[in-house]
């Protein structure tokens, strides 16, 4: 039986392009939404003490996230001559604040639909779970304002403080109603108390992604405090 060439199947067809897994880079306006009894808990930006391009965010006192080096697009054109594909992201595109950019950058790619990740969440950023329901709630109306913004091409996996139970049903149920199609998931160490999450009626057709390659979660792995299966 004869089969219809990739070219003459394309052209009578077509597709939708998803990028998956794209991420946004956190800058101080991701904490411009907390709410101001709240605002005690922003995370502040410190420079490492040798390496004035490296920066952590600062969370409750303690050094908690490495914020990615901000190349300007000449580093990024160097990145991609040695790379040898196209690596060069628009700086505000990167990181969220020119949203326009960043619809535009797609274009060039080709690509009709993103799905935006964290950058900070690579370990636990707290261990307050009042901490944690702030910046949970900072970092998602900022990205549901990138998804107002987008024209439904910017969708989200949302963050969720799942120290407060409670919080993350209804958090996820307003994520589910402002663009977020997933849930992205930090490091567990114990399961039991997430049972809820991921029977809950709320979470309809809502996606659950695990960073299984983060080094923390690898450590709590070999150490036999979290579920290998649950990767």
């Amino acid at each position: 039986m004869p089969t219809a060439s990739r070219e003459e199947f394309t052209a009578n067809e077509k597709y939708m392009i998803i990028d998956s897994d794209s991420h946004v880079v956190e800058t101080e306006r991701t904490w411009q939404f907390m709410d101001p009894e709240d605002e005690k808990y922003r995370p502040v930006l410190a420079p490492h003490p040798t390496d004035p391009r490296t920066q952590w965010w600062i969370i409750n006192g303690h050094a908690r996230g490495f914020r990615f080096p901000t190349l300007t697009e000449d580093e990024m054109a160097e990145r991609s001559r040695r790379l040898g594909r196209d690596v060069v992201t628009p700086i505000g595109a990167r990181e969220g604040d020119d949203v326009e950019r960043r619809l535009r950058h797609m274009d060039r790619l080709g690509i009709d639909v993103q799905v935006m990740f964290h950058t900070l969440w690579t370990v636990p950023p707290t261990d307050r779970a009042e901490v944690e329901l702030a910046l949970c709630r900072s970092w998602n109306r900022w990205v549901a304002e990138m998804w107002r913004q987008g024209k439904g091409r910017l969708r989200w996996c949302t963050m969720l403080p799942l120290m407060s139970m409670d919080e993350s049903l209804a958090l996820l149920e307003w994520a589910k109603d402002n663009g977020a199609v997933g849930v992205s998931m930090s490091p567990i160490i114990g399961q039991a108390s997430h049972r809820s999450l991921f029977s809950s009626d709320l979470r309809g057709g809502a996606a659950f992604r695990y960073g299984h390659r983060d080094p923390y979660r690898q450590r709590q792995r070999r150490a036999g405090r979290i579920n290998p299966t649950a990767v």
